[in-house]
C-alpha cells in the first residue's frame, strides 16, 4: 500500500474457480501466495487472469510445467528490496484519503462475491473509532493482539490488522481455531476481538 498498491485478501478456502475471478474481476497483475497447496489452486487461475503478471511465493513452488508468470520467492524480492532505496515515507505521503486502499470481496453468498473498495480515509476512521473504545480498556502498556479471524474478513482486515498497527501493538496470527486456547496461552494477548458481538476485551 505504501508504494501504491492496493491489496486484495483472498479466503485460503478458494478455489481455482474463486481465485480466478477475484483476479479477473480486480484487475490484479500480481499475487503473493504462502504455500504450495495454496499455489495449486492458485497458479492455474493467474496463469488464465489477463492483468496477471507474477507470483511470489513464500514457499519454493518449484512448478512442472512452464508457465508464463514471473514466479519470485519471497527471499529474493526481499534481496531485490535491499537495493532500493529506503523511501517508502516518500511512497506513502502520496496517498490520498479518498484512494481504495483494499479490496474485499464478499463471501458471495448472494451471487458471485463482489469486491468493496475501502479508501484509506474509511480505515483511518474505523482505526480512530476503534481507539476511543480502547481507551476505556487499555492496559496502557503494550498491546498485543492476538488475530485468529481469516484477514480477507473485512473486520479483521480493518481491526485485527490495521488498528493493530495504528497503536504499534504486537500481532500474532493464531495456528487455527483448534490451537486457540494454547495460543492464547503462548502468547498472553492483552486485547481480543470477540466474531458473535464485536467488541474490545482487556486480559488481566
Amino acid at each position: 500500500m505504501a508504494a501504491g498498491g492496493i491489496s486484495v485478501p483472498t479466503y485460503t478456502t478458494n478455489l481455482t474457480s474463486d481465485n480466478l475471478h477475484i483476479l479477473t474481476n480486480s484487475g490484479a497483475c500480481g499475487a503473493i501466495v504462502s504455500t504450495r497447496a495454496l499455489a495449486e489452486r492458485l497458479l492455474p487461475a493467474a496463469i488464465e487472469a489477463p492483468a496477471c503478471k507474477w507470483i511470489v511465493s513464500i514457499e519454493d513452488l518449484a512448478p512442472q510445467q512452464s508457465t508464463p508468470l514471473r514466479i519470485e520467492t519471497w527471499q529474493s524480492v526481499s534481496s531485490l528490496g535491499e537495493d532500493q532505496p529506503d523511501d517508502v515515507e516518500e511512497f506513502a505521503a502520496r496517498a490520498k484519503r479518498g484512494d481504495t486502499a483494499c479490496l474485499i470481496y464478499t463471501s458471495g453468498t448472494g451471487g458471485v462475491p463482489k469486491g468493496v473498495m475501502l479508501s484509506h480515509g474509511a480505515m483511518f476512521c474505523n482505526c480512530k473509532g476503534a481507539y476511543d473504545l480502547l481507551q476505556e480498556v487499555a492496559s496502557g502498556d503494550r498491546e498485543v493482539f492476538l488475530s485468529f479471524l481469516p484477514l480477507s474478513h473485512s473486520y479483521e482486515h480493518t481491526i485485527g490488522q490495521f488498528f493493530a498497527m495504528s497503536v504499534g501493538a504486537e500481532i500474532y496470527y493464531s495456528e487455527g481455531a483448534e490451537h486457540l486456547l494454547r495460543n492464547l496461552t503462548e502468547v498472553r494477548p492483552t486485547i481480543m476481538i470477540l466474531t458473535s458481538k464485536p467488541s474490545l476485551l482487556a486480559s488481566e
